[in-house]
């Protein structure tokens, strides 16, 4: 029987969603946890594979075996192993795969303009910037055509990617990012490089020259403001 689990995380203390040994990671706590129950090794698949540092709002996760226990019982007693940092939120039954069914992945990255200690987990930090700038260059970047010259991992983006900048207050901003799927550091790439135009290190017409690394490239967002939003599949609302 497939179980589909869903799982909120504050990824500060880990080193990512990934199982690596002799390191804390999101799935190797799962799993721990689902040995405590079961007292077998379970392997779980995640839907996606976020980095040291990242959040998560809503994971999606899914793990095949045969018990008696209600699925209410086994997210209750996940939840009593986990540590406080991680909160199963649901677990289902159903036949799809949380990775290759999923339809659309949304991230959600958050700036401050005022430090705070209580922002420092979950917020970049950046003092000064423009916020027109970085509107500006926003609409740019949406289509794969402007992707077209700067690749990931050696691998070009051929599908658009919907970006959206909200202001929350006078000092938080959120950008929202979906696609199909993401490359490795893709979301804290563009990230960086809207920051980079709001900091004023290149112009919207020298965004050509970013692209083809005539000019230096944009720092990479740090991992502690961006969370996984949400996924979304055909079979899930």
């Amino acid at each position: 029987m497939r179980y589909i689990g869903i799982v909120a995380y504050d990824g500060t203390a880990y080193a990512g969603w990934q199982y690596q040994l002799e390191q804390r990671t999101i799935q190797g706590e799962i799993e721990t946890a689902l040995y405590k129950i079961f007292k077998t090794p379970i392997r779980i698949t995640g839907a996606s594979r976020t980095d040291a540092g990242v959040h998560a709002k809503r994971q999606f996760f899914q793990f095949d075996y045969k018990t008696h226990l209600s699925n209410n019982t086994i997210k209750k007693a996940l939840n009593n192993f986990l540590p406080r940092d991680i909160l199963i939120r649901s677990i289902d039954n159903d036949s799809f795969h949380v990775r290759y069914d999923a339809i659309m992945k949304e991230y959600k990255y958050y700036i401050t303009m005022e430090f705070s200690p209580f922002k420092r987990f979950f917020f970049w930090y950046i003092k000064n910037i423009n916020i027109e700038a970085m509107e500006a260059i926003i609409p740019y970047l949406r289509e794969p055509k402007q992707w077209a010259l700067f690749s990931f991992e050696n691998n070009p983006i051929r599908f658009s990617v919907d970006i959206e900048y909200e202001k929350l207050n006078r000092t938080d901003i959120v950008i929202t990012l979906k696609a199909r799927s993401f490359f490795y550091k893709m979301v804290r790439r563009i990230v960086g490089l809207i920051v980079a135009a709001g900091l004023g290190k290149f112009t919207l017409d020298e965004l050509e020259d970013v692209f083809l690394k005539k000019i230096p490239q944009p720092k990479t967002a740090p991992a502690n403001g961006l969370f996984l939003e949400n996924i979304f599949y055909k079979e899930v609302e």
